[in-house]
């Protein structure tokens, strides 16, 4: 050892590795054409929450710096001499540290992604976010292919190269419901309800009224699969009540997550917004419906035992809930 004025120098016969080198996070160190997406995960303080060695623990999609900066925008500005003045900016606007945390977290996925021949959701670090595996490909939940090109096998789960940053869903169920030709004759039925209409802080976004600031899941019925000339000519509050039961709410039911095949891994049951015939003036209580996975699809059973499924595609991401193609439409009571 030497000894100093201000204190004991020691020598030491290996350097200390960070974790941050050997997991996801590895490219981001190692290689300098990561600059700008290594700087964000900076910024936005997501480092720290990686440092986990348990195997296939997240997977990491990151795109190479021409990529973000010729596509997107984006510029790294390196600022003064002093360490953490290095800026990201897109199209000459800084991002802000919230912005940069949630473009990060739009990038990390819970689990890892070895395996893309099967249909195969898993949820990013976002809220309320996935990406998908599906005939050896992987997607964005908006349905874009994410192409990999190149792969670094870590401690803690792979990091892939995609050719493009994830996008995530941004339309509304309801402005979804009114542009799919599939789906007009219950946006027809919705119309009648009044239950959708523009917001009113935003003439041009579309909404349904019965879940204002709500995120839902919503089982739609194809055309031609459902009695809609019968129900066409139900009063408003019927129908308000028969469409309703396709309305599964998040924040009612306390879930925090979606219910998706290939992701969930047991039954769940979720009131409606249907309210029931025994609620009483003291308490509301709203019907359920129990989904059941099963294969590419759901099985819906409500509780007087009559069941229904989805269609086994993927279902419809939208920003502010989850849209599910079903035969018939789902309905509660054994008729």
């Amino acid at each position: 050892p030497k000894f100093c004025t201000n204190g004991v120098l020691y020598g030491m016969d290996r350097v200390f590795k960070p974790m941050l080198f050997d997991v996801i996070t590895k490219p981001l160190f190692n290689s300098p054409e990561y600059t700008i997406t290594a700087n964000i995960f900076f910024k936005g303080n997501v480092f720290v929450t990686l440092v986990d060695p348990t195997p296939d623990r997240f997977t990491l999609l990151i795109q190479h710096d021409s990529i973000l900066m010729n596509q997107y925008g984006y510029t790294f500005d390196n600022g003064s001499s002093h360490l953490g003045d290095e800026k990201i900016l897109i199209e000459g606007e800084e991002m802000a540290v919230g912005a940069m945390t949630a473009r990060a977290e739009a990038h990390l996925i819970n689990g890892g992604i070895r395996d893309f021949t099967k249909r195969q959701f898993y949820s990013l670090r976002k809220p309320f976010s996935f990406v998908y595996t599906n005939n050896g490909a992987l997607y964005a939940e908006s349905g874009e292919e994410l192409r990999i090109e190149k792969t670094w096998e870590t401690l803690n789960g792979p990091t892939y190269a995609i050719d493009r940053e994830v996008s995530l869903a941004s339309t509304t169920m309801a402005r979804l419901v009114s542009t799919i030709d599939s789906y007009k004759e219950f946006f027809e039925l919705l119309q009648l309800a009044e239950m959708i209409d523009y917001d009113e802080e935003d003439n041009t976004k579309l909404i349904f009224t019965n879940i204002t600031g709500d995120r839902c899941i919503l089982f739609i019925p194809e055309n031609g699969s459902f009695k809609y000339e019968e129900l066409k000519l139900l009063s408003k509050e019927e129908l308000v009540k028969k469409l309703n039961f396709c309305f599964v709410s998040i924040n009612a039911n306390s879930m925090s997550d979606y219910v998706i095949p290939n992701y969930t891994l047991s039954n769940v049951t979720m009131p409606t917004l249907q309210e029931s015939d025994l609620s009483t003036p003291f308490k509301t209580i709203f019907n359920e419906i129990e989904a059941i996975p099963d294969g590419n699809a759901l099985k819906l059973v409500n509780e007087g035992g009559r069941k229904f499924t989805t269609d086994g595609g993927i279902p419809l991401f939208a920003s502010d809930g989850l849209i599910y193609l079903t035969e018939g439409l789902i309905s509660s009571g054994s008729n």
